[in-house]
C-alpha cells in the first residue's frame, strides 16, 4: 500500500525473449537508449483500442501487453462517504487533485504528467494500455501500439517499459535516456538501490536482483514448456481506497499473468471434442444445426491433412513442422456462423481464427441460451491454446512481489500508480458523472514536463 501525503486543510532469465521486436531501421530516427537497446520512432505509433477479455485466445495473441480494468472500492470506514473532487490549477504541480471526503480535504501527490493521461485513460471505454502486437509487418515484426492517452508522454514510456521489463532483466533495470541523460518526471524516484556506503555498485546491486528474478523463472521452467508470455494486469486485484492516519491511500498492485500457448495440445483437444460430438448421435435443432454443420465441415477439412485431429499422430507432427518451416498448405474460403474467412490463409492461422471467432460468437447475448443447452459448444469455447502458468504467476504476485518492485523502482511506481488511480477515477466517473465531466474538461489543456517525449514504435537490440 502506498501512503500519500497528509490531508490539506486549505479550501480547495534467464528468460526466453518472447516477441521482442527486432527490426532493421535507420538509427538516425528518433531514439532513446535503454541499456544496449534502442527505442526507435520513425512515424506516429498506432492506437490500441481494446478491452480485456482473459477468456479469449484472441486477447492474448493480438493484445496481451498491459491491461488495467478494475474499479476501486471504498473500505468499510468510508462506506457512505460523500466524495467531491476538483483540479486546482493554482496549486503546485503534484498537489492539484483536490479530494473532499466528508468535509476533509486531501491532496495526494499526483503530478500532471501522470494525472492527465491516467484520467483520460480511465475516461475511455478501453482498458488496454500498450501492446507489442500492432499491425503485423511480417512474421517477425510489428510496431508497438498505445492507448490514445499514452501516446507521446512519459507515462506511455513507463508503461511500455513495465511490459518489456522481464524480457531483459540484465539491461532493463535502467531507464530510457536521451543525449542529456535519463528521462525523469516530477516526483520520480531515481533507480538507486541503496546509498553510496553499500559494498556493491548500483549496477551490481540491480544485477543481483535480476539474478533472483531469473532464478525464479528457471525454477518454474521445465524442458517441455517454458513460460514465454505474460500480461501485466490487475485481474481480480481489489483496489481499495482508504484514509489511514489522516492520509489518503489506495492499495492494490499490478502483477504479471504468465501464460503459454500449446497449439499441438489445443488441436488434439478440439479434435477430441469434435469426434465425440460426431459419434454421440445427438440430434440438434435448426437453431444450432448450421453452426454444428460448419464445425463438422471444418473438421473434415482438417482431417484431409491429418487423418484424425483426435490423436496427436506422426502426421500431425509432420503438419506442424511444415507450418513452422513456412511451407504450410493453403485452404479455401469458408464461412462459419455468418463470419467470413479470407481466402488463402495458412492452415494454422485459419484454425486459430476459427477458434477465436467461435468463442466471440458464443459470447454474444443472443447465443447465451445455446451456450447453456449444448455441452459440445461450451467445450469448444473453453478449449483454448492459452494456458495460464499458475505457479509462476503466484510466485511473483504473492511470494516474491518485492523482486519486481526492486528490479526497477521508477517503472514499478509509475505503473502501480497508473493502475490504482485509473481504478479510483473509474469509481469517481461512475458515482459522480456530472462532476467527472467538469473535471475532464478542466484538465483538457493541461501541459506538463517533460513535454517532448516520443513513444517508440520498435525495440532494437544491439550487441
Amino acid at each position: 500500500m502506498i501512503v500519500l501525503p497528509q490531508k490539506n486543510n486549505s479550501s480547495k532469465v534467464f528468460f526466453p525473449v518472447a516477441l521482442l521486436l527486432i527490426f532493421i531501421v535507420n538509427l538516425s530516427s528518433q531514439t532513446y537508449q535503454l541499456g544496449k537497446a534502442q527505442l526507435v520512432r520513425k512515424s506516429p505509433p498506432g492506437l490500441l483500442l481494446s478491452k480485456a477479455n482473459f477468456g479469449s485466445p484472441r486477447f492474448f495473441r493480438s493484445v496481451g501487453g498491459v491491461d488495467f480494468h478494475q474499479v476501486a472500492v471504498l473500505d468499510n470506514t468510508l462506506e457512505g462517504a460523500e466524495i467531491t473532487f476538483d483540479y486546482e490549477e493554482g496549486n503546485r504541480d503534484g498537489y492539484r487533485l483536490l479530494l473532499n471526503i466528508d468535509g476533509e480535504v486531501y491532496t495526494p501527490f499526483l503530478p500532471d504528467w501522470q494525472l492527465k493521461p491516467i484520467a483520460e485513460f480511465a475516461d475511455s471505454e478501453y482498458t488496454s494500455l500498450v501492446s507489442l502486437f500492432g499491425k503485423e509487418i511480417d512474421s517477425e515484426n510489428s510496431p508497438i501500439v498505445y492507448h490514445p492517452a499514452l501516446v507521446d508522454n512519459l507515462l506511455g514510456l513507463r508503461v511500455l517499459h513495465a511490459d518489456i521489463l522481464l524480457k531483459n532483466t540484465k539491461e532493463y533495470w535502467q531507464l530510457p535516456a536521451d543525449k542529456s541523460g535519463e528521462l525523469l518526471g516530477n516526483g520520480e524516484p531515481i533507480n538507486l538501490f541503496g546509498n553510496d556506503n553499500l559494498p556493491l555498485s548500483k549496477e551490481e546491486a540491480h544485477q543481483s536482483v535480476a539474478d533472483l528474478v531469473n532464478y525464479v523463472f528457471s525454477k518454474n521452467a521445465d524442458k517441455e514448456s517454458q513460460p514465454n508470455s505474460w500480461v501485466l494486469t490487475d485481474l481480480e486485484e481489489e483496489v481499495v481506497v482508504s484514509i489511514s492516519c489522516d492520509s489518503f491511500s489506495i492499495s492494490g498492485l499490478p502483477y504479471y499473468y504468465f501464460h503459454e500457448t500449446d497449439m499441438k495440445q489445443y488441436i488434439n483437444e478440439v479434435g477430441e471434442i469434435l469426434m465425440a460430438a460426431e459419434n454421440s448421435g445427438v440430434q440438434y435443432d435448426n437453431e444450432t444445426g448450421t453452426l454444428l454443420t460448419d464445425i463438422a465441415d471444418y473438421h473434415k477439412l482438417c482431417s484431409a491433412y491429418i487423418d484424425s485431429i483426435a490423436v496427436v499422430t506422426t502426421k500431425l507432427d509432420t503438419v506442424i513442422n511444415l507450418i513452422e518451416q513456412g511451407g504450410d498448405e493453403q485452404i479455401k474460403y469458408q464461412q462459419i456462423g455468418g463470419r467470413l474467412y479470407r481466402k488463402k490463409v495458412s492452415w494454422e492461422s485459419n484454425f486459430r481464427e476459427f477458434a477465436d471467432d467461435l468463442f466471440d460468437l458464443m459470447q454474444e447475448e443472443e447465443s447465451a441460451e445455446m451456450l447453456k443447452k449444448y455441452e459440445v459448444i461450451r467445450q469448444l469455447i473453453y478449449a483454448s491454446p492459452v494456458k495460464p502458468r499458475v505457479k509462476l504467476t503466484s510466485d511473483f504476485r504473492y511470494t516474491f512481489p518485492e523482486l519486481i518492485q526492486k528490479l526497477n523502482p521508477t517503472v514499478f511506481e509509475a505503473t502501480a500508480k497508473t493502475m490504482r488511480y485509473a481504478a479510483f477515477f473509474r469509481y469517481l466517473k461512475i458515482n459522480s458523472p456530472e462532476e467527472w465531466e467538469v473535471f475532464i474538461q478542466d484538465i483538457k489543456n493541461v501541459s506538463y514536463q517533460p513535454a517532448t517525449i516520443i513513444t517508440p514504435e520498435y525495440i532494437v537490440e544491439t550487441d
